[in-house]
């Protein structure tokens, strides 16, 4: 039967969650708008947050089948592997399939599980079925999913709570935290450059974004004047001035945070200069290759900067480092920050490197706590903040290990050392 796993003609190169739910995002919109749609269900690795996706699945309900496919081969959609499947293209290339079926609730349930996947955990809740000695239907599935509603009820109908679609990865018998974090938990926007420091907005607008979405606070970011473009450092006491005219922006909005982000290689600039340092409400280390050939992060370098009690978070390291995906740096970064008591950031944006199974393991284990990170320079970057959030879902992050997830004060405390 198709599903979650089955192969596309013309597979996508994988691209980055976010690119994948803005391009998903565009095409619902005008599908949403045909007469002919019912429901209109986003599956497969979009719907389980995968870092990664390399297509896009579908399914569509209609009280009139035929003609939606009829609308959809008008638009260039081609027959798929299966009688209900077409397949096609995103104006991006994103390789899309989709699965046209007549409504029916029962069906319609079963279909989202199995088009939102993986295979592994549809067929583990099939063998658990077994288990229980219940009966199957005439299609191999449960015969008790027959009277199922929504997708939830297939769960129930084996004993078992719904399973979050971020989950579905990892194996039926993993028990998640009670309390998963979650996208309706944010509290913080973190991080957000103003312009000329790698942002495309001022502080006005950024604070205008984090309003519009229900934010409380918001990380506002800087480069540390030592990896600013040519310009003298600010005095502290520029800074301090600027953090009073950023509060003053929206007195009963966001609560605005100053940052200063700085590679390793700035670090040195934190002993000379203290009282800069202090002027900032926190400081963010993105780590970086030291030196000329380096492939790594100097461990050194990574725990001196660390120590310093102004450094709050250890950013994503860049998507496009040779060392980012290697295991023993990610070992070395959970460490460090485990060691020095920092938070570190899941990032989803395209520039940011995705977090690995064993990276949430790594960090769990040591008692890290994290941050949904986004690098937002316009509105339609706010989403990457709901993919950071899916990574950490995904990964069985609970709400109390997301800085994120904090009020206002609770989160100054935390990244900011407890300043009033």
């Amino acid at each position: 039967m198709p599903g979650a796993g089955t192969t596309l003609p013309g597979m996508s190169d994988p691209v980055p969650l976010c690119a994948a739910r803005a391009a998903a995002a565009r095409l619902l919109g005008r599908w949403q708008q045909f007469p002919e749609v019912l429901r209109l269900c986003p599956a497969g690795a979009l719907r389980r947050m995968q870092p990664r996706v390399d297509a896009l699945r579908i399914l569509l309900t209609s009280f009139e089948p035929e003609a939606l496919r009829a609308r959809l081969r008008a638009e260039g959609y081609t027959a798929g592997v299966g009688p209900e499947d077409l397949c096609g293209r995103t104006p991006e290339g994103l390789a899309v399939g989709v699965r046209v079926m007549a409504e029916a609730p029962a069906a319609a349930a079963r279909a989202w599980l199995e088009e939102t996947g993986p295979p592994a955990h549809v067929e583990a809740l099939c063998a658990r079925a077994l288990t229980l000695g219940l009966a199957r239907g005439p299609n191999g599935r449960p015969a008790a999913w027959a009277a199922a509603r929504e997708e939830s009820d297939l769960y129930r109908a084996l004993g078992l709570a719904p399973v979050p679609p971020e989950r579905r990865d990892r194996p039926l018998d993993e028990v998640a935290p009670d309390d998963l974090c979650a996208m309706e938990h944010a509290r913080g926007l973190f991080l957000a450059p103003l312009v000329g420091h790698g942002g495309r907005l001022a502080a006005p607008a950024l604070l205008a974004l984090a309003a519009d979405e229900g934010y409380g606070w918001v990380v506002l970011a800087e480069r540390w004047p030592g990896c600013a473009p040519a310009g003298s450092p600010p005095s502290p006491e520029a800074v301090v001035a600027r953090r009073a005219e950023i509060a003053a922006l929206a007195p009963q909005g966001p609560r605005p945070f100053l940052a200063a982000r700085l590679g390793l290689q700035a670090t040195a600039d934190l002993d000379r200069r203290p009282d800069l340092a202090a002027a900032y409400d926190l400081l963010v280390l993105e780590p970086e290759p030291t030196g000329r050939g380096d492939t790594r992060p100097d461990r050194g370098a990574l725990e001196a900067a660390l120590a310093h009690p102004r450094v709050a978070v250890l950013a994503s390291p860049a998507a496009g480092a040779a060392w980012a995906g290697d295991p023993a740096v990610q070992e070395d970064l959970i460490a460090a920050a485990a060691a020095h008591g920092k938070a570190l950031e899941v990032g989803a944006a395209p520039t940011l490197a995705p977090p690995s199974p064993g990276w949430h393991a790594g960090a769990l284990a040591l008692g890290v706590r994290a941050v949904a990170g986004a690098r937002v320079l316009a509105e339609a970057d706010l989403d990457q903040a709901r993919c950071a959030l899916g990574f950490l879902r995904a990964g069985g992050w609970p709400r109390e290990r997301v800085l994120t997830n904090l009020e206002a004060p609770a989160a100054q405390a935390a990244l900011g050392g407890g300043r009033a």
